[in-house]
């Protein structure tokens, strides 16, 4: 249940499943309503959730990596902070449901916050945390948007918050140091430091390998980097990946010498088009609340989006997947706004199946 597919979250579910988890919460009971049964129990983390939420009151605020480990760096903040993010969302929503908005807004902001301290590390497997954790948390300001509980005053600072995030140059800044994570890589490689890398038994198969092999897939990764355009991406979206993003001129030589290089290439290739993704859900997001701060001057939604500009927003984002326009239609008091998605075919709203159809925010 997410604003992905149009469902509100289901409070009665998310009770029944916490009540069936009794090693988790083993005091929890069933209260009046599912909406305390959730506060009841996220009250069991409520130490941790006001600590963490003291601490976010620090800009700089963000969890160390051991860049020296290279690619076998941990970083275990980044569940923690999933998970602190998915409960800000329950609690904000189970507000929602109690018609406390100001509560509810206060947790969709941690929740949001949980994101942005998750993105500070550039890395990929940051970024990919941030898209997801944002993508939770526009759950509770879907909630809030479909009953109409939020004021003007919340729905600004929800965009104020939202306008600030650049998915693309979060991704920049991580491909940064995942090529330089690489080339520490090969180094060690090179300089037979092999146990240094943390690889286990796999470490044995490397050594015969003759430097001149290390060198020739250091070159090619270091191509493939050079071949991904991310300002393109951001132009053109998905018609971006038509020539392959580099993939050929890594494969497109001896094996050995790409086998380790195009290794990486995949998960680069999918990384850049979650954040197409992640782009697309961001401005339906602050759209979605454009809307319904015209909805709360004006009475009724508009008839076009191009209607918000200049009172209400001063620029109509263009459909990061396509590169074109993205759709709105007013549906009597509801409205349909969506992106063609990731196969560039515009379905006229209909939900996603997969890759097919469109994203869509009803």
């Amino acid at each position: 249940m997410s604003w992905e597919n149009a469902k509100p979250m289901d409070l009665e579910k998310i009770e029944r499943t916490m009540l069936n988890q009794t090693r988790r919460f083993p005091s929890l009971r069933k209260q009046a309503t599912p909406s305390q049964t959730l506060l009841s129990a996220a009250d069991a983390f409520l130490t941790e959730f006001q600590n963490l939420a003291e601490a976010f009151t620090l800009r700089e605020v963000r969890f160390p990596l051991h860049y020296s480990e290279a690619y076998s760096y941990l970083a275990p903040h980044l569940r923690f902070l999933m998970g602190f993010s998915r409960l800000g969302t329950i609690r904000a929503i189970a507000f929602l449901a109690d018609h406390n908005a100001p509560a509810a807004f206060t947790n969709v902001l941690f929740s949001l916050r949980c994101g942005e301290v998750a993105g500070t590390t550039p890395v990929l497997e940051s970024c990919l945390s941030q898209l997801s954790i944002d993508r939770q948390s526009f759950n509770a300001i879907y909630q809030g948007l479909i009953n109409h509980q939020w004021t003007d005053d919340q729905l600004k600072e929800f965009e104020r918050v939202l306008r600030l995030r650049d998915p693309f140059m979060g991704l920049a800044q991580a491909l940064h140091c995942e090529r330089c994570l690489g080339n520490e890589v090969y180094a060690r490689l090179i300089a037979g430091n092999i146990e240094s890398l943390y690889l286990g038994e796999d470490a044995r198969s490397l050594r015969p390998v003759p430097r001149a092999v290390f060198y020739q897939n250091q070159l090619r990764q270091n191509r493939f980097f050079d071949e991904v355009n991310l300002n393109d991406v951001r132009i053109r979206g998905f018609t971006a990946f038509a020539d392959g993003m580099g993939m050929r001129g890594i494969t497109a030589v001896f094996p050995p010498y790409h086998f380790l290089a195009e290794l990486l290439a995949p998960a680069i290739e999918s990384s850049v088009k979650k954040h197409i993704r992640g782009r697309v859900s961001l401005d339906l997001a602050i759209l979605a609340c454009v809307l319904e701060r015209h909805r709360l001057a004006k009475g009724s939604y508009p008839e076009a989006l191009a209607k918000l500009v200049p009172d209400f927003t001063r620029v109509i984002p263009n459909d990061a997947a396509s590169g074109g326009t993205l759709h709105y239609r007013r549906e009597g008091d509801r409205f349909l706004l969506y992106s063609v998605g990731a196969d560039l075919k515009d379905d006229n709203g209909r939900l996603p199946v997969g890759d097919l159809g469109d994203w869509v925010w009803r």
